[in-house]
């Protein structure tokens, strides 16, 4: 069972953590941190492998209108757009994690995924055309239009997302039901992963809605319970996930947590 009083791994952003994505490689966990107040984003970088904040805070020439993308090799890719109404890639930038430096600018472009070593982008004003930037920061053209991106997230185990009204729903709301007093509303996050099983559910509260976290045995005759955040809006989806027997996950929108199963 998941100690969840000692997580191994806890960084609490200035702002809000507002994205998190894994490298290509599976060896780094890259976060997104959003501090409003001060109109301010950074990024910062985690070790997967050597379990060690590698980068705590990098920034980059613009303050706000940029988002991390992907992660590959010793690379960060970020896509830079111009406003909230319109979130589509403006401009591609590849960020050197060894020297600290952009290295590469593609001005309208779109980032596409990673092939490889390659990173794929498609220029703005040649939409049916594939371009490869390879480690060498070369753009190529891609011959084949078909090829398809790897998915540098897919080492990630991400929870099954229950809809409400759906017979998958109903049924993990009859069982919390048996378990807990609460008012819980028919969606969640539910996965089993080895000898555990973890339901992250919403419940209505004078507040709004709450957030919590459910993690037991299989037959739920132990169980602990957190809570990832309160006074919640909105529904979301992929409230945890789990790479390489490390559970992670964001709670009260600020503080990401790692703990060993």
């Amino acid at each position: 069972m998941i100690d969840l009083e000692n997580p191994f791994f806890a960084h609490t952003a200035q702002g809000k953590i507002w994205k998190t994505i894994v490298s290509e490689d599976g060896k780094h966990l890259i976060w997104e941190d959003r501090d409003e107040d001060q109109h301010q984003v950074s990024f910062g970088l985690y070790s997967l492998t050597d379990r060690k904040v590698l980068k705590q805070k990098i920034l980059l020439e613009e303050r706000w209108w940029v988002t991390v993308m992907a992660c590959n090799a010793h690379r960060l890719i970020f896509g830079y757009y111009e406003d909230s109404e319109d979130p589509s890639d403006k401009k591609i930038v590849v960020f050197d994690l060894n020297t600290n430096e952009t290295v590469k600018t593609i001005e309208q472009a779109s980032f596409e995924g990673i092939q490889g070593k390659e990173i794929l982008v498609r220029l703005h004003n040649r939409k049916d055309e594939l371009f490869g930037l390879d480690e060498h920061l070369l753009l190529n053209r891609q011959t084949d239009q078909n090829v398809m991106s790897i998915d540098f997230t897919n080492q990630i185990i991400r929870p099954n997302h229950y809809e409400q009204g759906s017979e998958y729903a109903l049924t993990v709301q009859r069982f919390l039901n048996s378990l807990i007093s609460e008012d819980i509303i028919d969606v969640f996050d539910y996965l089993e992963y080895k000898e555990s099983l973890l339901i992250s559910y919403y419940c209505r509260s004078e507040s709004g809605m709450v957030n919590n976290l459910l993690i037991g045995s299989k037959d739920f005759s132990t169980y602990e319970e957190i809570m990832l955040a309160d006074n919640v809006s909105g529904i979301g989806s992929d409230t945890f996930w789990i790479i390489n027997d490390q559970l992670f996950f964001v709670q009260d929108k600020d503080t990401l947590l790692g703990y060993d199963f």
